[in-house]
């Protein structure tokens, strides 16, 4: 028998917003576990019901752990639903929806089991006929429907042994309390026992408030350390939140970029997102609209706020509130970046980025990369590179020569093959040092060696995959070093091929 209730209590669950490549736990808890062949059905979704894109994602059957929990890690499923947002020539705007870096999803949840029991704590009078309770005691649920046909047994020596035996379920005042068809005895302490409905399948549709079983992931991921003192709230960005809430960013909140480079920051938003912007360079301190409220799937904005990033914008208009347009130029040495409240104060933390010059006799190599937050970061290492080309060649032989009926002879020319190619593979691999390092940069290194996107920058300003194969590093301290810099390695994504031989 199906029937609808909400006998299973969650114990755990995520809270605010979660870095999906993490763990994503859930801890359920339900008095039914005494029954036979007790499981619960969790179907994932992707949104709630009524979104648009509602859809089902996956369907877990999970049992009861040892110690009478159900557990349940749904990130591995989540993630499949997570990517990133990598669009370089899309800078509509300043601050842009995005909607491949987080997934809001949502369960529902059923229970199911054979032969339902239920033990109750205590015995209790109701208009003349007996019931049960857990009521002010272990307060269990239980799983009957008036009309079920089932067993009392009373624990051992039971005052009123008339409960015991065969009966009916006459009226269920609570889902905590069941009345028998039987009369009531005398009155007694609390005594307990079970009832039991033998030979019954029960499925329990639970009834859980969707506010209760909707959550938020995001494409991130944190250390142990890290993860354990995650605190979602220290980014929920909205009209009135702290100056203190932060971007979604790992890395420092102070960094060193070129006046050629792109930066994006992404924010958690809420429901009452932040209606400005506030930009603060050489220039002036400008503002701008932020014109998007939160729906569906989109809950993060990415904040293109990079120089080249300014400079490319097509739709934002800002305005001065000091000096005067425009916002970036040749001669910027500095942003300053921020959410508004709209009349001028700041709702966000303010990231600052100092526009250095990369001035260098070497090449310049112009990475660009995811950090573990799923902001992107430049930077360039402007020192010694080095580039070496690795060919793959499969090769075959073939018997070379020709028969000349002139001649009546067999012959050979120069130009006859004997070993033939027939597939070229070229791997272009580039090691590049950076320049001197502060500390903080130095981090940012240690971030970029542990992404798994990287891209360069060419000359002509497009960005191409990379793969850094560097698989072990030095973190440096400057009190040990002195002066710090990396040297790493990287391969591009994508392989070179070449005409058949």
């Amino acid at each position: 028998m199906t029937i609808t209730g909400t006998t299973t209590e969650i114990k755990l669950s995520p809270t605010g917003l979660t870095p999906t490549y993490n763990e994503t736990i859930i801890v359920l808890e339900s008095p039914n576990i005494i029954s036979d062949n007790f499981k619960w059905i969790v179907d994932l979704y992707k949104g709630v019901p009524g979104d648009v894109d509602y859809e089902l994602i996956s369907t877990l059957t999970i049992l009861p752990n040892p110690d009478g929990y159900g557990v349940i890690d749904v990130h591995r499923h989540i993630e499949n639903y997570i990517t990133t947002s990598f669009y370089p020539a899309d800078v509509d705007r300043i601050s842009q929806r995005v909607y491949d870096d987080g997934l809001k999803w949502s369960f529902n949840l059923t229970e199911v089991f054979e032969n339902p029991r239920w033990r109750f704590d205590d015995n209790n009078f109701y208009a003349g006929k007996v019931g049960f309770t857990t009521v002010g005691f272990s307060d269990k649920k239980h799983p009957f429907v008036i009309g079920d046909a089932v067993t009392v047994t009373q624990d051992p020596v039971a005052t009123n042994p008339s409960y015991d035996g065969p009966t009916t379920i006459f009226d269920t005042p609570s889902e905590y309390e069941i009345v028998i068809d039987k009369s009531f005895g005398v009155s007694t302490p609390p005594e307990g026992g079970i009832v039991e409905l033998t030979g019954e399948t029960r499925t329990i549709v639970q009834d859980i408030p969707i506010a209760d079983r909707t959550f938020y992931s995001f494409n991130g991921v944190l250390s142990f350390q890290d993860f354990r003192n995650w605190d979602s709230s220290e980014y929920l960005m909205s009209v009135s939140s702290p100056t203190t809430t932060k971007f979604l960013l790992h890395g420092p909140r102070e960094f060193d970029v070129t006046i050629n480079d792109r930066v994006w920051l992404n924010n958690w938003m809420a429901v009452s997102s932040f209606p400005a912007i506030l930009i603060e360079t050489d220039n002036g301190l400008f503002t701008t609209s932020q014109i998007y409220i939160p729906v569906g799937q989109h809950f993060i904005n990415q904040n293109k706020i990079g120089p080249v990033d300014i400079l490319d914008n097509a739709l934002d208009v800002f305005f001065p509130i000091t000096g005067s347009l425009p916002v970036v130029d040749a001669n910027t040495t500095f942003i300053k970046y921020g959410a508004s409240n709209g009349g001028g104060g700041y709702t966000s933390e303010i990231v600052t980025l100092n526009i250095v010059d990369d001035c260098s006799k070497y090449d310049k190599v112009r990475f660009f990369y995811m950090d573990k937050l799923g902001s992107y970061l430049p930077l360039t290492f402007n020192r010694v590179s080095r580039q070496k080309n690795n060919l793959n060649k499969s090769n075959y032989s073939q018997n070379y020569g020709t028969y000349d009926p002139i001649a009546n002879a067999w012959g050979y020319t120069t130009y006859d093959r004997g070993i033939t190619t027939y597939d070229m593979v070229t791997t272009e691999s580039i090691t590049c040092t950076s320049d001197w390092l502060t500390e903080t940069m130095g981090s940012m290194v240690i971030d970029m060696l542990q992404s798994p996107n990287v891209y360069i920058q060419d000359e002509n300003g497009d960005y191409i995959a990379i793969n850094i194969t560097t698989t072990s590093y030095e973190v440096k301290k400057q009190q040990n070093d002195k002066l710090i810099n990396y040297t790493i390695t990287f391969e591009y994504a994508n392989k070179n091929k070449s005409q058949r031989g």
